[in-house]
């Protein structure tokens, strides 16, 4: 008998582990692993908008050079 479950899905609950490594700063290549792609690159097109936003320390690094 098939049981159905009521919230995320595998794909999912996939998305939210790579989201939530890749927002505290583990590598790209580590998280690809994880999900088990040959090219990082992919992780990185699918998950880039998880990264802090810099753009507000962009003028002061700027201003120190």
């Amino acid at each position: 008998m098939r049981r159905h479950y009521v919230g995320l899905r595998f794909h999912e609950l996939q998305n939210t582990n790579i989201s939530l490594i890749i927002a505290n700063c583990v590598d790209f290549r580590t998280a690809s692993e994880r999900v088990c792609r040959s090219k990082v690159s992919t992780t990185m097109d699918i998950y880039s908008h998880t990264l802090p936003k810099n753009d507000s320390e962009v003028p002061d690094l700027i201003g120190k050079s």
